[in-house]
């Protein structure tokens, strides 16, 4: 019986190490994918912040709410390539009263690993009573990639309409999560001109004239390396019309952020993902690999004491 004992040792050592690989490589691709589904609200908030009510045709100062619903278009995403998942977001801009500054709402494929856009899916952007336009986002849209690298990544920005450098910045604390700083700077641009009424914009002139509309934001991400999630989202925002260089209305100038709540929650929820992450992909793994080259191990070394005592 004994004889056998290194077979069954080196067998089930080999087993061991296959799966450890298995589970290193073949697990970590299963897990380290964005939900088909996710059902999440997202909330943004600034405080005195300068917005142009449409409504009343006024600015006004107010504390300004941003509301986020994400949910999985699996209609859609039946037409997706496979690894990609396709989500559909509405977006809400609301003044301490509640009066409605703004909607939006958008259908993003993206790869559910890289996070990177995908031209698939019908997927579209759009801002409510404005005209729809052919969808060309690129980079990443809604989160960062599972495994975030401490580099450089191109962000979509959406009032920009390209690409923009999100700039690796350092490592910080977030709520007791590890989380990667990222920031993004954006000159103030012309990004469009619109039609204004001269009078309504102080301008002693009648009818309408051509007004530039200038956005810049300084931005700053803090982003958990391992699923790829936004934890917070920091935004100072200046977003105006001007004539000739000179600003004749805010439409917004505030500092967005994610309210102390959500930071929190955003910590609770992918820190526990990424644990979960490293527990799957990393420590079970490098645990399972030991094992099997122990067996490995011993199979050999009890061979080679068998072999020895056959030659006596």
């Amino acid at each position: 019986m004994r004889r056998y004992l290194p077979v069954v040792l080196i067998s089930v050592g080999a087993f061991l190490v296959a799966a450890a690989l298995v589970l290193r490589f073949f697990g970590s691709a299963q897990l380290a994918v964005a939900e088909e589904d996710p059902r999440e609200m997202t909330t943004m908030r600034a405080s005195g912040a300068t917005v142009f009510v449409p409504s009343t045709q006024t600015e006004i100062t107010s504390d300004v709410t941003v509301k986020q619903y994400t949910v999985g278009d699996l209609e859609a995403a039946k037409k997706a390539p496979g690894r990609v998942v396709v989500w559909f977001t509405a977006t809400t801009r609301l003044t301490a009263e509640g009066v409605i500054v703004q909607q939006s709402m958008a259908r993003t494929a993206m790869d559910a690993s890289t996070g990177k856009a995908e031209p698939c899916c019908e997927s579209f952007a759009e801002v409510v009573d404005q005209a729809i336009e052919e969808d060309r986002r690129t980079g990443l849209v809604l989160r960062f990639p599972f495994g975030t690298e401490q580099k450089s990544y191109e962000v979509w920005d959406s009032t920009l309409g390209k690409e923009v450098k999100a700039a690796y910045r350092g490592t910080t604390d977030v709520e007791g999560v590890s989380a990667y700083r990222f920031e993004i700077e954006v000159a103030d641009t012309v990004v469009g001109s619109q039609k204004v009424n001269a009078k309504a914009v102080g301008l002693a002139a009648d009818g309408d004239v051509s007004a530039d509309r200038t956005y810049g934001v300084d931005r700053t991400l803090y982003v958990e390396p391992r699923t790829g999630a936004i934890l917070n989202d920091v935004q100072d925002v200046r977003d105006r019309l001007t004539i000739d260089g000179e600003p004749v209305r805010t439409l917004f100038a505030g500092k967005l952020a994610y309210p102390d709540e959500q930071v929190q929650a955003n910590a609770d929820k992918y820190g526990e993902r990424a644990t979960t992450l490293q527990r799957f992909t990393v420590q079970i793994p490098a645990v399972v690999l030991m094992l099997g080259l122990l067996g490995l191990l011993a199979g050999l070394v009890t061979a080679r004491m068998l072999r020895g005592r056959s030659r006596r």
